[in-house]
């Protein structure tokens, strides 16, 4: 075996060349950086970017994500969600692509510099980052607030109580109404009180 102070004096002697085999300097990474930016020409007609959004400041933004995509661009995340009748679309983390028809828990802004990764299928396409979404649409984006318990304005002699948790496999209340298109407080207790 290899006298340590003779291992570490070659590993020291090697060093040099193995960084030179990596070119990730900080020079070279803001390079990369400033290389990546919103897609701003090319996109299908009405499509447009919107801002660089922050995701999980109150949970998530969209309510839909598509299977990751190694080969993700911009274009294909729009098409992708404008083939199923969304108008907002959204790239995160490079490789994810997220649809809605507006932003959802109250949605805010960061700096465009914060959408700086690029996308699996376009070196140049910003696709969001860590925790940042790049994002588009077709028409102007609504940003709904970040839900908040209703205790005024309800029907009758309702009140709220409270939040509960079913236990499993068993339900809480043994009947369920199902609001595809209007499901709030108000019209659920409404509902409850014409079934008595």
């Amino acid at each position: 075996m290899a006298h340590p102070r003779l291992l570490l004096r070659t590993a020291l002697a090697l060093l040099p060349a193995l960084a030179s085999g990596f070119p990730r300097t900080e020079h070279t990474l803001r390079e990369r950086a400033a290389a990546v930016g919103p897609v701003t020409s090319g996109l299908p007609a009405g499509w447009k970017y919107g801002a660089c959004y922050v995701d999980n400041a109150h949970g998530r933004i969209f309510a839909l994500e598509l299977p990751d995509n190694s080969g993700l661009t911009i274009q294909s995340c729009i098409t992708s969600c404008a083939a199923q009748g969304f108008t907002v679309a959204g790239a995160e983390f490079g490789v994810q692509c997220f649809c809605g028809k507006e932003l959802i828990n109250g949605a805010v802004t960061a700096p465009v510099s914060d959408c700086n990764m690029a996308c699996g299928g376009s070196a140049t396409e910003a696709c969001g980052g860590p925790n940042r979404l790049s994002v588009y649409s077709n028409g102007p984006i609504t940003v709904l607030p970040i839900p908040t318990v209703q205790t005024t304005g309800l029907p009758g002699q309702w009140q709220y109580a409270g939040c509960l948790e079913e236990p499993a496999p068993n339900r809480v209340f043994p009947y369920q109404i199902i609001n595809t298109n209007n499901n709030s407080a108000t019209a659920c207790l409404a509902q409850c009180s014409k079934f008595g």
